[in-house]
């Protein structure tokens, strides 16, 4: 995958989560590359290969509630307690 396809599968993840959070009233906001991205280049940094975000602990929970069930296929959200060693970033892959 090139990171022009990297980009587009990381806005598509992003929009379906910003779909479940719209449904549910949860805020979050973008962070770190992804926020610069969006004010700098209004999209992308042109070298960035991943999405940022960011959730208050209340919201975070919510949204963890919520994303097993309502994320669209073929996303699905994996916890760190998920991996084998528990130490890993939340991450969404294709189910």
């Amino acid at each position: 995958m090139n990171l022009q396809e990297k980009q587009e599968k990381g806005l598509q993840i992003l929009l379906a989560i910003d779909a479940v959070c719209k449904k549910h009233n949860i805020r979050y906001r973008l962070d770190s590359g992804t926020l610069l991205g969006a004010v700098r280049h209004k999209g992308f940094i042109p070298w960035d290969d991943d999405v940022d975000l960011c959730f208050l602990r209340a919201e975070w929970e919510k949204f963890a509630k919520v994303a097993k069930e309502e994320l669209p296929e073929p996303y699905r959200l994996v916890l760190p307690s998920e991996y084998r060693n528990g130490k890993a970033f939340y991450d969404f892959v294709p189910r």
